[in-house]
């Protein structure tokens, strides 16, 4: 790897192109620092653009120019040349040519001038090799398995382009499109990106059969606006139907992420909209297994939302790993629908909440879903498959805390600033005597000196105690907290412990 640093007399790029154009074996993944660190300018695009194209020299892999390309959009469609390749499915794989697997070029002003040159030169060598290899049984493909276009200020034509372009791509595995999210108030980039993949759906046998990570945060999808999250939901469907026919991976083994934070995706709704069925498919259906909801706008549509949302997660064919709901303006009535369908749900690993005004009620109903009380009326049957869980800043104070400390499956639990001193102390044996606990953030809570170092004493002498990390800064520290974190140390030496140095003498 290479980043292209230097001193500020030092900018030029031509030593490290030098190492390109050579072919350098160490080589293989260029990164040039942006501006002012380092100067990339139309000449070094196009020396790097012909080295590109050199498929006997050329040995990068990864091609990282946060630049502006605007005036280098020749370089940028031969960027897109390179990566196509012929693949002859009777020959190794090893006589493929490697070529470039991970893209992150240009800034934002890489527009819709940027993403159509590259996509017209995907296009064009496609189009090239399969004129020139018309005798034999071929078939063009990307080398492309990583491509971060991330706030590059790409509107509807350019995402169409793109979309129609990459979706043939057999190797393509993660596609960030963050922060696009157009000009246009009645048009939305992404909902081109995902109907001009799906319409290249005649000419190959599925759009990205290998993705398993796109990226459409904060690009401004709103159920108003058009089709978008239809559209999203349509290309992910037949994508996940195609897997399962083709067989493409085991579909037990099938990834999904799919992160839509920070989108308002609910603004200027009311409950009686329900807008939001085709993620609601999505989720009942199996086709996603990560979900990113994070700083989504609900409105007045979180309890609805909510309601669906339990009902999808209830069915026996959702597979959602992981779900993310932080920083929602999620109240704890609302959660306790959440808790209920968790109860019943089988697939459900990592829930974050962060952020939310969950208070002690709604972080008691999850503790008793996940186990707290096992003589709740469902008689002890709770959810056994959730074992990371990220609470902080949800206002659960030690009552919300103690009935999460209770479950016995989870391993990873974040209950950072939730105003934990009125109460710890009736935390200290919850947490010694817990025998699931991996990882736990107690950090942020304002907790007394004497009751930190009584924590870490009575960690010290529990033979039940299996965390590996403890988070403990943001509370009350002084030698004493400093002492004790040395006896435990010793004690149990793997226990990693995160906590804050004392303060001075005068210090506040």
């Amino acid at each position: 790897m290479a980043w292209g640093a230097g001193s500020s007399t030092l900018k030029s790029c031509s030593a490290l192109l030098a190492k390109v154009e050579s072919g350098d074996p160490k080589l293989t993944d260029l990164v040039i620092l942006p501006p002012p660190l380092k100067e990339f300018n139309p000449d070094d695009a196009n020396r790097l653009a012909k080295a590109l194209l050199s498929t006997e020299s050329c040995k990068l892999t990864g091609l990282h120019v946060p630049h502006d390309l605007s005036q280098s959009l020749d370089a940028v469609e031969a960027i897109g040349q390179s990566i196509v390749v012929v693949h002859h499915p009777s020959e190794q794989d090893s006589n493929t040519r490697v070529g470039l697997q991970d893209i992150d070029i240009g800034n934002r002003t890489f527009g819709d001038d940027g993403a159509g040159s590259l996509s017209r030169g995907i296009e064009r060598q496609r189009r090239k090799l399969t004129a020139e290899n018309e005798s034999s049984v071929v078939t063009t493909t990307t080398t492309l398995e990583v491509l971060s276009l991330s706030e590059r200020g790409i509107g509807c034509v350019g995402m169409g382009a793109l979309g129609s372009a990459l979706a043939p791509s057999q190797r393509l595995r993660r596609i960030d499109l963050s922060g696009n999210s157009g000009e246009d108030d009645d048009a939305c980039p992404v909902e081109s990106f995902c109907s001009a993949a799906l319409h290249s759906k005649s000419e190959v046998s599925s759009p990205f059969p290998l993705l398993s990570d796109l990226d459409l945060s904060n690009c401004s999808i709103c159920c108003k606006r058009g089709g978008p999250l239809e559209a999203v939901s349509k290309l992910l469907t037949v994508m996940h139907d195609d897997a399962k026919r083709d067989q493409v991976v085991e579909l037990t083994e099938k990834q999904m992420h799919l992160s839509l934070s920070g989108n308002p995706l609910f603004e200027s709704l009311d409950e009686n909209q329900p807008s939001w069925s085709p993620l609601m498919t999505l989720v009942a259906d199996g086709v996603v297994t990560k979900l990113d909801l994070s700083k989504v706008s609900f409105g007045t549509c979180a309890m609805p939302f909510m309601e669906n949302l339990a009902v999808s997660l209830s069915q026996s064919t959702c597979c959602l790993e992981s779900l993310n709901l932080s920083a929602c303006n999620l109240e704890g009535a609302i959660i306790k629908v959440l808790a209920a369908s968790i109860h019943n749900n089988r697939s459900l690993k990592e829930l974050n909440l962060a952020g939310n005004n969950i208070g002690s009620d709604g972080a008691t109903a999850l503790g008793t879903a996940l186990g707290s009380d096992s003589s709740s009326e469902n008689g002890g049957a709770n959810n056994t498959t959730l074992t990371t869980l990220d609470m902080s800043g949800t206002k659960s104070l030690a009552l919300g805390a103690s009935a999460l400390l209770k479950c016995s499956n989870l391993t990873s639990l974040r209950l950072f600033d939730n105003s934990l001193l009125d109460g710890f102390d009736q935390l200290i044996p919850l947490i010694k005597n817990n025998m699931s606990l991996l990882q736990l953030d107690l950090g942020g809570n304002n907790v007394l000196q004497n009751e930190l170092v009584l924590l870490l004493d009575e960690i010290a002498a529990s033979d039940d105690s299996k965390l590996i990390l403890l988070e403990i800064g943001g509370n009350k520290s002084g030698n004493a907290v400093i002492e004790a974190v040395d006896r435990l140390k010793l004690i149990k030496p793997s226990l990693d412990i995160a906590h804050d140095k004392p303060q001075s003498p005068g210090t506040q």
